[in-house]
């Protein structure tokens, strides 16, 4: 997957397009992640997607280091 700055920055000044784009890119890991014995724990999936979208909000593009 691509790193696109455009699409983060447009989730991190609220465009909700942005922010469901990104879910859907990362929606894979988060269900392979709260899933356990083939069971999928909707309160971890939920936690999960909050989670990201806080990281969202504060991913800081100046930190960043190649």
């Amino acid at each position: 997957m691509e790193f696109n700055y455009t699409m983060i920055s447009n989730a991190k000044n609220g465009d909700e397009q942005a922010i469901t784009f990104l879910m859907e890119q990362f929606k894979p890991l988060m269900l392979k992640e709260s899933s356990r014995h083939g069971n999928l724990d909707e309160d971890c999936l939920q936690e999960l997607r909050i989670a990201f979208v806080k990281a969202i909000q504060e991913f800081d593009f100046e930190k960043l280091t190649y």
